[in-house]
């Protein structure tokens, strides 16, 4: 039933508290990933500022949503994190205490003149869950499993979680690294913020009873949203997986044949900007271009577009 044209609208949201919109702004203007604010609200409901909001946090090819609650009135305290659920066993602080790390926390040492202490917090904390998600992994009763944990996870930058779904077998999600390339220093010029990756995800089936070939783990090759002006996975061919394989054999096969294509990609765009300035007699010089995928280019009245990087 539609609403009554009399019925009051939502109100909305308030700003955030100066001093927290701050830390806010550092953080997404100065995190490496990709960080997204799901939503924003008020612990008071004739609240004058909000203080507190969602935050989406990248986690192994996902998003994992923190709340981060701070307090009006007293805005120089630092947050309340709330996490999500079915993580009741992801307690950091409480992990801190029994070591008696706690010191080494930056919530030790919160300094609310300082803009980058919410991003020191989310970045603190990232890395805590990242642990948390290996320890539960390592747990598995799967005998191949840990023979996958214990030959790959010593590889840099290597995210795991669990992946339990209702009326289906728990699953294990690896999100592997590929390239020890600098992709942004490939393409001058691009205005890529962020650093672009790409990354193999293979989940493998949490399975205790023995299996003399087990099946092959779902693989799928995965990139940041800009690369694809690059170079696209989408149309990569994934090199077989043989029986008896383990990742450890699988990735260095796998990143030797990425390696040349993106090496090939980058080099077509060499080519195109070379073609674009030899146009440059006849046309002039482009009065606009596509500045990252050097696929689209106006010379005045006469128009190029559509070049593929990866024809």
């Amino acid at each position: 039933m539609a609403p009554s044209a009399d019925a009051a609208a939502p109100a909305p949201t308030p700003p955030l508290v100066p001093l927290i919109a701050t830390q806010l702004k550092f953080l997404l203007t100065n995190s490496s990933l990709p960080i997204k604010v799901v939503q924003i609200w008020s612990g008071c409901s004739s609240g004058r500022y909000a203080d507190r909001f969602t935050l989406g946090i990248p986690f192994c090819l996902d998003y994992v949503y923190w709340d981060f609650l701070y307090n009006a009135m007293h805005p120089k305290v630092a947050p309340d994190v709330i996490f999500g659920q079915g993580d009741e066993g992801f307690q950091p602080l409480v992990d801190y205490d029994e070591s008696g790390n706690g010191g080494k926390s930056c919530l030790a040492h919160w300094d609310y003149r300082d803009p980058g202490g919410l991003l020191c917090l989310v970045e603190e904390l990232r890395l805590l869950y990242i642990e948390y998600q290996k320890k539960l992994v390592e747990k598995v009763d799967d005998a191949r499993l840990k023979f996958e944990i214990s030959t790959v996870l010593a590889k840099e930058g290597i995210e795991v979680s669990m992946v339990s779904s209702t009326g289906r077998s728990d699953e294990v999600k690896f999100a592997v690294p590929l390239l020890d390339l600098d992709l942004k220093m490939m393409v001058p010029g691009c205005p890529w913020k962020l650093p672009q990756k790409i990354h193999l995800q293979a989940i493998f089936p949490v399975s205790s009873s023995y299996l003399s070939v087990p099946s092959a783990p779902g693989l799928k090759l995965t990139s940041t949203p800009d690369l694809k002006s690059l170079f696209s996975v989408d149309g990569v061919k994934l090199p077989a997986w043989v029986d008896g394989m383990c990742m450890a054999e699988y990735i260095p096969t796998l990143e030797e044949d990425l390696k040349l294509q993106v090496v090939d990609a980058s080099a077509s765009i060499g080519c195109r900007r070379r073609f674009i300035e030899a146009l440059a007699p006849a046309f002039g010089r482009p009065l606009e271009a596509d500045p990252e995928s050097h696929g689209s280019f106006h010379f005045g009245d006469f128009h190029i577009s559509g070049m593929s990087l990866n024809a």
